[in-house]
């Protein structure tokens, strides 16, 4: 740790998301309990065995595409990181006195039969923490 006097007495500390996958809804056989039968050794058998099978649902779930969204976040991710750095300067000797957003915007279209569908959207895309030297 550096001499109170050799740190500055503002700190600044952009934290900037990654880009979030995109998913697509899918229906999707999942295993939800298991059930056990009894069912003959074999085909002339009168003797009986208990065998454990599963038990599925159909469920709608979301399955990576394998591609990157460019207009939605991990805020998760980007939470983590802030508490991370926050953390960090408070162990440092630092009090944070100000979360200022990174708002990014974007346009985008799309041409049907009907005419053109025009949209615009923002996402933050991140952060910038301003913290104080205490003393």
């Amino acid at each position: 740790m550096r001499r109170a006097v050799d740190r500055p007495k503002y700190i600044n500390l952009p934290v900037i998301a990654e880009q979030a996958a995109v998913t697509e809804r899918v229906i999707r056989p999942v295993k939800t309990g298991e059930t056990v039968e009894k069912v003959r050794k074999h085909l002339l058998s009168s003797e009986f065995e208990d065998v454990v099978k599963p038990i599925f649902e159909d469920r709608v779930i979301d399955v990576p595409t394998g591609e990157i969204s460019s207009y939605v976040a991990d805020y998760v991710g980007l939470c983590g990181s802030m508490n991370k750095i926050m953390n960090d300067l408070d162990a440092d000797g630092y009090e944070v006195v100000q979360v200022t957003p990174i708002t990014i915007a974007g346009h985008g279209h799309d041409v049907h039969s009907t005419g053109h569908t025009d949209w615009g959207y923002s996402f933050t895309k991140g952060a910038i923490i301003t913290a104080k030297r205490r003393g």
